[in-house]
């Protein structure tokens, strides 16, 4: 039997799984040990999808379901008028990797150590994608998740994953990584549309308002995500 499918996990989390912990006594983060759901639990996420998006260096205000008087978000204010807009929701840090440590892990910023981009993450720490793995899911990655390796897990001090911060964080799969060089299916796909071939990712997404939002990075991620979801069902 196939396993159901997640991009990322967020949903589970309240689910009766604890991330992970840091042991007073000692100041080193601890994992709880891996635990199935019980049936009960299992049962009631069965046959669903958990869909979690995070946008980086996005300010809170800058929506106009918070009343923006400029910026207009019609997609995300009509999630936030079917859902649950949470107005003083704050993140940890403002940084790519460090506001996703703690997001990913649920800790502070102080206990998972992740300073800056490039700060390595505590590989002993819990994260959403083990616990989704607990429970039966299979993490899926599109985008990036921006994570340091704990170089104890490096193959040696050449270990080209030190020398990034743009990794994927443990217990993902992944569907489609857009970070650095890996952002070429992107590029490809602009080209196809007869636009003209851009030096690298940093160039294509400076041009990004000249091209109609059908033909953007985010259209782009967001139809392989769809893709994929219908060859998992079949």
């Amino acid at each position: 039997m196939r396993k159901e499918t997640v991009l990322d996990v967020t949903g589970l989390l309240t689910r009766g799984t604890d991330l992970g912990q840091v042991c007073p006594s000692s100041q080193q983060p601890v994992i709880e040990e891996d635990r199935p759901l019980s049936q009960r639990a299992a049962a009631r996420i069965g046959g669903v999808n958990f869909l979690f998006v995070t946008l980086d260096q996005f300010r809170g205000d800058c929506l106009s379901a918070a009343g923006h008087p400029v910026v207009r978000t019609p997609n995300l204010d009509r999630l936030a008028t079917e859902g649950v807009r949470l107005a003083r929701h704050y993140s940890q840090a403002a940084p790519c990797s460090p506001g996703r440590a703690c997001l990913y892990t649920g800790t502070y910023q102080l206990n998972n150590r992740v300073v800056a981009n490039g700060t390595p993450l505590d590989a002993r720490f819990d994260n959403l994608a083990h616990a989704a793995r607990r429970a039966g899911f299979a993490p899926t990655l599109f985008g990036y998740t921006d994570q340091s390796i704990d170089p104890r897990d490096a193959s040696g001090p050449d270990d080209p994953r030190l020398s990034s911060y743009e990794g994927v964080l443990p217990g993902f799969d992944v569907g489609l990584e857009l970070t650095g060089n890996e952002q070429r299916a992107w590029i490809d796909r602009l080209r196809e549309l007869g636009y003209p071939a851009p030096a690298d990712a940093d160039e294509a997404l400076a041009l990004e308002s000249e091209r109609p939002v059908e033909h953007g990075v985010s259209a782009f991620l967001t139809d392989a995500l769809i893709d994929w979801v219908e060859r998992q069902r079949g």
